[in-house]
């Protein structure tokens, strides 16, 4: 709701869009897994970019957002396929890296356990996703190439 409000007050550089938290994950990794396809906040793609996009691109406004969740690059191509519709010359930039689900079974065979509870690391079978936060200098690389959509999980 506040895209618009941001883009009419004007003189932004960067608009910046938080949509995950350990629960919104888990729920993407289910949707991910029963549709190779979803996996990532298709609100962002109808809601923030579909109506708001020829605007961001006039006033050069830089998206950086981690609507990607666990399909970064699904994501990613809707956004550029919304940018080529409009006929616009943005860059859409994806970091990855934080997906650790192949690391699973080392985890457990390692007796991991969580840092507060001490409680052990879940059985494999039942793990539905295994995110890093990878902080910001994947970001900040990502937009000094030219990155003008950063779809970051």
């Amino acid at each position: 709701m506040a895209t618009p409000q941001l883009l009419a007050a004007g003189g932004l550089d960067y608009i910046v869009y938080d949509y995950l938290a350990e629960i919104t994950m888990s729920i993407m990794a289910r949707a991910h897994a029963r549709d190779q396809n979803r996996g990532f906040a298709t609100d962002f793609i109808d809601a923030v970019l579909q109506p708001h996009l020829a605007d961001m691109a006039a006033q050069g406004v830089k998206l950086i957002s981690n609507a990607g969740g666990i399909n970064p690059q699904t994501c990613a191509a809707a956004a550029t396929q919304l940018i080529d519709d409009a006929g616009l010359d943005l860059t859409v930039a994806v970091v990855s890296g934080d997906d650790l689900m192949a690391h699973k079974g080392a985890f457990a065979d390692r007796r991991i356990t969580e840092m507060f509870s001490d409680q052990n690391f879940p059985d494999p079978k039942d793990i539905a996703s295994i995110n890093a936060y990878l902080g910001a200098f994947p970001i900040a690389q990502a937009l000094a190439l030219g990155g003008g959509f950063v779809a970051d999980r």
